[in-house]
């Protein structure tokens, strides 16, 4: 049984008064526990930048605002209807998103009982189109606490968010690997119809040049239609994907892989490099490989005892010399796991050619006896986790 004990956190431009943030976490606390996951709640009035970047490893519960695939325009409301009463709705309660046009696919939404919708279901988090923990009396609170029961009964009853609350580690690390995924071959859709649309007008424009022009239509509209392709079979590619990366977690490479909405962390073992005959303990380091191809390496070396995190990587940026553009393409290309043995590769290397950031000499020095000792005892937690497991 995990002993984790999950928050409930609240955040926006006005989140509400004391009194009222009790009463809501002694209503959410249980959710979060049964659930095992931690709640935002996040009080927007309408600004889209006040929603943070999400992650699959919290629950996020927002309030007067809509998913940006779904077009609203301010409104009021009176009362809204559920549990077979009336519930008046004044002061700030009555603001309200109205929902313009047509719903897009995979929202869903809510209403009370009276068909007025109140709230929706979207990429497994929960959207309140009105301002409703705007309390200032008891009365509005109570107004406020069965508002929200309500809203979160239908929600949970939906697949999706039911699904997504239920889910554990491996499967919401799948969903961030195909959000991953599937963001970077409709990224990559974007560019190209982009230069289909330029080449069309190279086309028009220059007639004198149709050759070219007629060339590039042809050779672009294929890789569209080859991307489109690789975009139906992100579920397919996905287990292949998640094997491949996760092969490496647990070996003497990397200590822990996850995959995040945005990006893939990793924490490598213990690095040792070796120069002139001499052992040096550089430590083990965060990797961090955004999934627009930009890529983070920081040391979590306490006694390293200089500015940088290792000589060829200062505040987090690595300087790759001959490796350049290598672990970005791989990460173009989804190959993750190839991206990972690249950075792992090039820890363990020093080199003085081109001016490191720090000498190796910055590092201490260990001998072979040390690091002996070193890998047996973190072998021995780990032979201890799997007796225990057996137990």
């Amino acid at each position: 049984m995990s002993s984790t004990k999950h928050k409930v956190v609240w955040s926006g431009d006005e989140p509400p008064a004391g009194q009222v943030k009790k009463s809501y976490e002694e209503l959410l606390d249980p959710m979060a526990k049964d659930f095992d996951i931690d709640i935002n709640l996040i009080v927007c009035h309408g600004k889209k930048e006040l929603v943070p970047e999400m992650d699959f490893e919290k629950f996020y519960i927002f309030s007067m605002i809509a998913p940006e695939t779904v077009k609203t325009e301010r409104d009021k409301i009176k009362e809204l209807v559920f549990g077979g009463k009336k519930w008046s709705m004044e002061g700030g309660q009555a603001d309200i998103l109205k929902i313009v046009g047509d719903i897009p696919k995979g929202v869903e939404i809510i209403k009370d009982e009276a068909d007025t919708p109140i709230a929706m279901v979207y990429d497994a988090s929960l959207y309140f189109l009105s301002d409703f923990p705007h309390c200032k009396n008891k009365e509005q609170l109570d107004r406020s606490l069965a508002t929200f029961r309500y809203v979160v009964d239908q929600a949970t009853k939906t697949d999706e968010l039911f699904r997504s609350l239920k889910a554990g580690a491996e499967e919401k690390g799948k969903r961030a690997l195909e959000h991953a995924l599937s963001k970077q071959f409709k990224d990559r859709l974007k560019k190209e119809e982009s230069a289909l649309s330029s080449a069309m007008g190279l086309y028009e424009k220059y007639t004198t040049n149709l050759t070219d022009a007629q060339r590039k239509i042809i050779a672009t509209e294929a890789i569209i239609s080859a991307i489109q392709q690789n975009i139906s079979h992100v579920p397919k590619a996905l287990q292949k994907k998640w094997d491949s990366v996760k092969k490496l977690e647990g070996t003497k490479m990397y200590e822990s892989i996850s995959f995040q909405r945005n990006c893939l962390k990793a924490k490598t073992t213990m690095i040792y490099v070796q120069e002139q005959k001499k052992t040096y303990r550089l430590g083990e380091f965060e990797v961090i490989l955004s999934f627009d191809g930009n890529i983070k390496i920081h040391s979590l070396f306490k006694d390293r005892g200089v500015a940088q995190d290792h000589p060829h990587i200062s505040s987090g940026n690595p300087c790759w010399g001959n490796m350049n553009g290598e672990p970005q393409k791989r990460i173009a290309e989804s190959e993750f796991d190839v991206a990972l043995v690249e950075i792992y590769t090039f820890l363990n290397h020093y080199s003085k050619d081109g001016g490191p950031y720090a000498d190796i000499g910055n590092w201490p020095e260990v001998s072979k006896e040390d690091i002996k000792k070193e890998t047996a005892s973190n072998e021995e937690p780990k032979k201890e986790e799997e007796e225990l497991s057996i137990g």
